[in-house]
């Protein structure tokens, strides 16, 4: 299943959004980053701007916010659940001054970062 990043493309700001991943998959299966990054080339008829080096590279070339993304590739048999998934996600943080965690199946709202900031606002 590739990686759904409404995040970015329903943020008002996307180029301040960073997301970390935990993927917790068996070797075979796909992996979400790449899925993502064909899906959203794909949709916009975008190609990479320059020859890649390997397939990984050239997955990740011309992706929209693919360098926004910090990845934790966890082998299905080295997975010990989702707290413990949530947990590695929390390694993933950089300097942002805002976080928050959700699941892989939620969805957000337009706008939704101004939303949060807005609110945010109103009780500072």
């Amino acid at each position: 299943m590739p990686l759904h990043i409404p995040n970015h493309s329903k943020a008002t700001n996307p180029n301040r959004v960073f997301a970390g991943v935990v993927q917790q998959n068996s070797h075979d299966d796909a992996d979400c980053l790449y899925g993502y990054c064909e899906m959203i080339k794909e949709e916009r008829g975008l190609e990479p701007k320059t020859p890649a080096t390997g397939p990984a590279a050239k997955v990740l070339e011309n992706c929209p916010h693919a360098d926004q993304v910090r990845m934790l590739r966890v082998s299905s048999e080295d997975a010990k659940g989702p707290t413990y998934g949530r947990y590695l996600g929390s390694k993933l943080l950089g300097s942002e001054e805002f976080c928050m965690q959700i699941d892989a199946h939620m969805d957000f709202e337009d706008e939704w970062d101004k939303q949060l900031l807005d609110m945010w606002g109103e009780w500072v």
